[in-house]
């Protein structure tokens, strides 16, 4: 009964062994396969940055590939890594920016006024650009007069109400050797 037993034993550790090896197996072939796939990865993003350096030899190509490895390392250590955005179903943080020609719900629709203007619903960015309709304009071209200050409009002409504006510009931090004279 004893040599049955040991008989009995030795088959159940030779089948382990037979399944720890073949587990072995399929655990090294898992990882070689997935070392390839690492290195196809790899060289896809390496192949970009070499054809654009434009190597002469092969030398250099081997050495710009190594640079760029090493800086991919970097970033991975520092947790960048390369950009690839997430697709997520999350709202925007922002709301896309409404464009300049639909009114906002707050503000008077585009409707003629007495005056023959239109109110445009984004004056408030131009508030002294006004629409002359095309009634108005023909009559201020038969009468030989500006669109906007109603005086006569020859070649050359400026309008009377708009001003002169300067603007300073000062850039902090510099500083002329000539103006710090005069503090």
């Amino acid at each position: 009964m004893e040599s049955q037993l040991r008989a009995l034993l030795e088959e159940q550790l030779a089948a382990q062994n037979l399944r720890i090896s073949e587990l072995r197996l399929e655990q090294q072939q898992m990882f070689e396969k997935m070392m390839t796939a690492l290195q196809k990865e790899r060289t896809s993003e390496l192949k970009p940055f070499v054809k654009a350096m434009n190597p002469e030899t092969l030398q250099n190509a081997i050495s710009l590939a190594r640079l760029q490895e090493e800086a991919m390392d970097v970033e991975k250590e520092a947790g960048k890594g390369p950009y690839k955005p997430a697709l997520t179903n999350r709202p925007p943080l922002l709301s896309p920016p409404r464009p300049a020609f639909l009114p906002h719900s707050n503000m008077p629709s585009a409707a003629a006024s007495a005056s023959g203007t239109v109110a445009r619903p984004f004056s408030q960015t131009f508030k002294n650009t006004r629409v002359i309709s095309a009634a108005e304009r023909a009559e201020k071209n038969a009468k030989g007069l500006c669109y906007f200050c109603d005086q006569p409009y020859e070649r050359g002409h400026k309008c009377s109400n708009k001003k002169t504006q300067l603007f300073l510009v000062e850039i902090p931090g510099e500083t002329n050797e000539e103006d710090e004279g005069f503090d």
